[in-house]
């Protein structure tokens, strides 16, 4: 653990249908603990009341062969360093282009 004194607690799934119009929808939910186990908190908060929590949810979906949308829910709470949840939304239009896919389908060919 890079923090001292800690315990991590981790996890990652995916819970998008895969099948129909949400077959290029992907789905990812985070969700990570960090839990003190020893407390040396001036204010006597116990290790649940100083347990850092990240929690994030993102959902992608392809639009077109070369555009993306994708939205991200973030939930923060660090109570060693501030008393307020801190969350974040994101909203990312991703647009990729391959230069070099021509070039690799005549070497293909």
């Amino acid at each position: 653990c890079a923090v001292p004194n800690c315990t991590p607690i981790s996890s990652v799934s995916g819970l998008c249908p895969k099948s129909g119009a949400l077959s290029k929808t992907n789905c990812v939910f985070h969700t990570e603990a960090l839990v003190p186990f020893e407390n040396q908190d001036s204010q006597n908060r116990d290790a649940l009341e100083l347990t850092n929590i990240d929690l994030t949810a993102k959902i992608t979906t392809k639009l077109y062969e070369l555009l993306a949308l994708s939205y991200e829910h973030r939930l923060v709470r660090q109570p060693q360093l501030l008393d307020a949840t801190q969350t974040t939304d994101l909203l990312l239009l991703n647009l990729s282009y391959d230069f070099f896919s021509g070039d690799e389908k005549k070497k293909a060919e």
